[in-house]
């Protein structure tokens, strides 16, 4: 009688494993991504622009950026994050209540990683790539780079242009002085996605030094 219950258990056992099989199989190799950014290198730094018509025209600027590490689970084996994207599904400026509310003309869509400007990459175990959460010019060179200029903000004060992969003429994507939270999505082929926040202060005005500038002039934070 002993026997033929192990047998029963036994069977049940393997026909659960082979039904979970895949799922099993899909866990063990699905890859974890950790995002991590503040204020310094190498998360934000000091750029220059370069302008692409005119190579003999350049201008300082700065950079924020989040790190997208492929970190490995325990208990689980090595594998690539494969189409991992940035998606900035939300953008919302803080007002003079201390409520955020959306900014008008912004379209969600993805960011673009710094090392290939793509929407997309691919992330090697343990391997660590930046996406460029926004970019801006130094106020006095912002004519000469439309791309990173609205012309109806303040010409002596700086603007961050949110590094969208599709940018609209109506320019929704360059922002003035202020206090914002920025909603990501971010996630791979072959991993879950996840949902985080980010605050981004910009006082408007330009510091040539670097620590200067994150001190004083343009911060950003994750908030959960």
């Amino acid at each position: 009688m002993c026997t033929e219950w192990f047998i029963v258990g036994g069977t049940f056992v393997l026909a659960t494993v082979a039904l979970l099989q895949d799922h099993i199989r899909s866990w063990i190799t699905t890859p974890k991504l950790e995002i991590e950014t503040e204020a310094s290198m190498p998360y934000c730094m000091k750029l220059l622009f370069i302008h692409p018509n005119n190579p003999n025209i350049k201008a300082d600027g700065y950079g924020l950026r989040v790190a997208v590490k492929n970190k490995t689970p325990f208990l689980r084996v090595k594998s690539r994050a494969i189409s991992v994207e940035v998606f900035a599904s939300k953008l919302l400026r803080k007002e003079q209540d201390n409520h955020f509310y959306p900014v008008q003309g912004f379209e969600p869509t993805n960011l673009i990683w710094s090392h290939s400007f793509m929407p997309s990459t691919d992330i090697s175990p343990d391997m660590i790539r930046f996406c460029f959460i926004g970019r801006m010019i130094k106020p006095s060179a912002r004519k000469e780079f439309p791309d990173f200029n609205k012309e109806n903000l303040p010409k002596n004060k700086t603007c961050l242009r949110i590094d969208t992969h599709l940018a609209r003429h109506t320019k929704g994507h360059i922002i003035s002085a202020g206090t914002y939270r920025l909603e990501l999505l971010i996630g791979a082929a072959n991993t879950k996605a996840i949902n985080l926040n980010f605050e981004i202060k910009m006082t408007g005005d330009w510091y040539d030094d670097e620590v200067e500038m994150f001190e004083k002039g343009l911060c950003i934070k994750m908030t959960n």
